[in-house]
């Protein structure tokens, strides 16, 4: 259930109506749709898209900042876009490596080095981080291609759909980046998986990022075929800052807060009973 996959419901067979409905509330909310709580073409459009593996984590936090009041979700009407890990998880040093365990066999490996300088500068620059390739056999991001079940819980599933995943700074398997090699990887053009603009956005998941809803940022969970010059947004410029701190001399980034779109429920009520097939709702 894609609802489950992206972290919008918990994976249990005890799920009400109800609480399958504000599923579909809160995921709608996040990718600022009409609040109905109906799946629709455009909520199914959505679920079609090829995108990163990692749960959008940011609206199930919404609605654990409302409590219990969940038929107030308009009243988010203005949020900060970018979104840090739940712990607030990040590397203890600020000096980190990175090193390739393998490379697809779909570009050469000099320009798969040279794409993740490349990524790796752009964090680094944007940060009071220093993101370098290491020179030994170990390093805190691990960056590999997998295919299928390969041993993290979290199995790919093919060409399309979810192309990459990475995980949040820590011990094991913290930081690391898996690239799903069912894909068939490129750099700059029409057609296949953009390498480098999904190398920079799972960095930023390794850095302790998680989704924003901005789908101009790179930390954005869905996937498009960028042009070469593919640069970090503000909002991603954020993030990050706020994690580590901005660079010497360098003016912070003004976080940026907008306005959703309206919703259908924005009242708040005394109760809500779950009743069969109906709701009710008390003030």
């Amino acid at each position: 259930d894609w609802l489950i996959k992206y972290g919008y419901l918990t994976d249990s067979s005890d799920v009400t109506l109800f609480e399958h409905t504000m599923a579909i509330m809160n995921m709608q909310h996040f990718h600022k749709l009409p609040v109905t709580g109906v799946i629709d073409r455009e909520e199914f459009n959505i679920m079609q898209r090829t995108r990163c593996g990692c749960p959008d984590m940011m609206a199930d936090d919404e609605m654990q900042a409302l409590g219990d009041n969940a038929t107030s979700v308009g009243q988010l009407d203005r949020f900060r876009r970018y979104v840090v890990n739940r712990d607030r998880d990040v590397w203890p040093s600020n000096d980190l490596t990175y090193r390739f365990n393998d490379f697809t066999s779909d570009l050469p490996t000099t320009v798969q080095e040279e794409e993740m300088r490349k990524v790796a500068s752009k964090w680094s620059a944007a940060s009071r981080l220093s993101i370098t390739r290491s020179s030994t056999s170990t390093s805190d991001i691990q960056v590999a291609f997998r295919t299928k079940d390969h041993g993290d819980n979290y199995p790919f599933d093919g060409p399309f759909d979810v192309l990459a995943h990475a995980f949040s700074p820590g011990t094991g398997l913290g930081g690391d980046i898996h690239f799903d090699d069912d894909e068939q990887f490129t750099i700059n053009s029409a057609t296949g998986a953009d390498f480098t603009f999904i190398a920079l956005h799972e960095m930023g998941h390794s850095l302790g990022l998680e989704h924003s809803n901005n789908p101009d940022a790179v930390m954005s969970m869905f996937f498009t075929n960028n042009p070469s010059d593919i640069q970090l947004h503000n909002d991603d410029i954020a993030g990050i800052q706020s994690l580590y701190g901005r660079p010497e001399g360098v003016e912070a980034v003004i976080e940026i807060e907008v306005a959703t779109v309206p919703v259908t429920c924005t009242k708040v009520y005394d109760a809500i009973a779950d009743v069969g097939a109906s709701f009710f709702f008390f003030r």
